[in-house]
């Protein structure tokens, strides 16, 4: 590759300012030993304040002429970067821009021409563990040209063994099917079988709290059944007229029978058995 040895573009002269600044420099050298010496005190401090403001003026109107002049300078400056743009820099950028293009296209040929020998290989080797169901795809082998064509069919085998080697593990497993749709998902054979093994907890879980509420509802209903066999028939309310009252006397005792039993129930509940048992002039203790 040749080489740029000849310097076609020099600067052969500085400008004439160089020297005007550094006579300046001598006097701006003074002016600020000057102001630094300055003792600030009550009495002072508006003489420094004003030597202050006249440093600031003096610089200022330096800043502007330095500016005038920069813009002067730059003035040629970007006529000869227009001419070099399109005589010199636009010719190289092109050549880059075309070697460029055509490096990509050879680079991603080859690639291409890799990874469809990795994918082949991975395709044969997975069909022989029975797991062609899980594609090459999902074993996300970057195929780079740095990389060996070793290397990337050792990656290729490796997800095929870790595929067969999981499913192997989920065949001994309680819920062999469930999990193996999850691992499907995921990849992870122990978060598979953690998602599985979770949603049948829940499930028994739920079951178990479901039997339970059956088993004390029927235990509930047994007790009102039981003691439905202590309470009298339901007796029809019996009206007298008004004018005609009407007084019922018993010409024979009634034979009182005794029970023992046990009374399961809220509070509630028992308050209101109670209440039945007192209005209903049973003796009880």
């Amino acid at each position: 590759m040749s080489e740029v040895k000849n310097e076609i573009m020099k600067v052969d002269q500085l400008p004439v300012i160089t020297e005007r600044l550094k006579a300046k420099s001598e006097e701006v050298a003074a002016r600020v030993a000057e102001a630094k010496a300055a003792i600030c005190t009550e009495d002072t401090v508006k003489s420094v304040k004003s030597l202050r403001a006249g440093l600031n003026k003096e610089f200022a109107e330096l800043e502007s002429q330095r500016l005038a002049i920069r813009e002067k300078i730059l003035e040629p400056y970007e006529a000869f970067n227009a001419v070099y743009k399109e005589l010199i820099a636009d010719k190289y950028k092109s050549a880059d821009t075309d070697l460029k293009t055509k490096i990509e296209t050879t680079e991603d040929g080859l690639k291409a021409e890799r990874e469809a020998a990795i994918k082949a290989y991975y395709d044969e080797y997975a069909a022989s563990l029975h797991v062609s169901s899980y594609t090459y795809d999902r074993a996300g082998i970057n195929v780079t040209l740095n990389a060996s064509t070793k290397s990337l069919k050792e990656k290729a085998k490796a997800f095929a063994d870790k595929v067969h080697d999981d499913l192997l593990l989920i065949g001994t497993q309680q819920y062999p099917s469930e999990i193996a749709v999850e691992y499907e998902k995921s990849l992870n054979v122990s978060g598979a079988i953690r998602i599985v093994l979770d949603r049948h907890l829940a499930v028994e879980k739920a079951e178990a709290e479901h039997q339970k509420a059956a088993e004390a509802k029927a235990e509930e209903a047994k007790h009102e059944e039981q003691f439905a066999d202590f309470m009298p028939p339901p007796v029809a309310p019996v009206f007298s007229p008004p004018s005609a009252p009407v007084i019922i006397v018993s010409e024979t005792p009634v034979q009182l029978y005794m029970a023992t039993f046990k009374v399961t129930g809220t509070k509630d509940q028992l308050i209101a058995l109670r209440e039945f048992m007192k209005n209903g002039g049973y003796k009880y203790e």
